[in-house]
């Protein structure tokens, strides 16, 4: 098994992730990017977008109405 190695790590990928991803391998840093749950962050998957947000929070009503019963 290889290892790799990386300069810098960054925690999520969201709009702020990803600048400075991008900023730190335009410096020619060796850099890595670990997220959680959504690449990208939550805005473009969830957020952001109102039908994804409405999709979402159906989502969640549903989940709350599950866990009641």
């Amino acid at each position: 098994m290889s290892t790799e190695r990386y300069d810098d790590l960054v925690l999520g990928s969201g709009a702020g992730g990803k600048l400075l991803s991008w900023h730190l391998a335009r410096a020619g840093r060796r850099t890595a990017v670990v997220e959680r749950r959504y690449i990208g962050g939550s805005c473009p998957n969830i957020n952001c977008l109102p039908s994804k947000n409405e999709v979402w929070s159906a989502k969640v009503a549903d989940l709350i109405h599950h866990a009641a019963a």
